[in-house]
């Protein structure tokens, strides 16, 4: 220790620098590192996730406002006009819902989720059927026939 007491204090302080811009540098290097893999890790997250939910959530939504307003095309007194612009309506969520199942087939799954979400498809498609022919039926003046559909 006697070798460092007897260097100058310009390079003591110039070694001390040194150092201490080394460690800074390293430090600086892993939290650059440790931001890049967590930033990584959110885009997987919200691709792989959230996009989902997003849109299973879009899909709930107007799965259920077709309901109701399926359910609302086949009251008996319902206004003409109420009657043309719930069909309007219908017709929009439609659209909207298949826009939904067709961003949501896009996104990328597991293989082990492939199956269930080819046979959750083929069930909706076949709900989608039927439901069209309800409102067909309503469309046309047949209530009774749509409330045994």
């Amino acid at each position: 220790m006697q070798w460092f007491r007897n260097l100058q204090t310009r390079t003591k302080m110039i070694s001390l620098i040194s150092v201490m811009s080394i460690f800074l540098i390293g430090v600086g290097f892993i939290g650059c590192y440790a931001s890049h893999r967590i930033t990584g890790a959110m885009n997987d997250l919200y691709q792989q996730n959230l996009l989902a939910v997003m849109q299973l959530n879009a899909m709930r939504a107007n799965v259920r406002a077709l309901e109701s307003l399926q359910v609302e095309t086949m009251i008996p007194t319902l206004a003409p006009e109420r009657g043309r612009a719930v069909l309007a309506e219908i017709q929009t969520r439609w659209g909207e819902l298949n826009a939904s199942i067709e961003s949501f087939m896009k996104l990328p799954v597991a293989r082990s989720d492939k199956d269930k979400l080819e046979q959750a498809r083929k069930e909706l498609m076949a709900a989608r059927e039927g439901r069209k022919a309800i409102v067909e039926l309503v469309a046309a003046g047949k209530k009774d026939a749509a409330y045994a559909e």
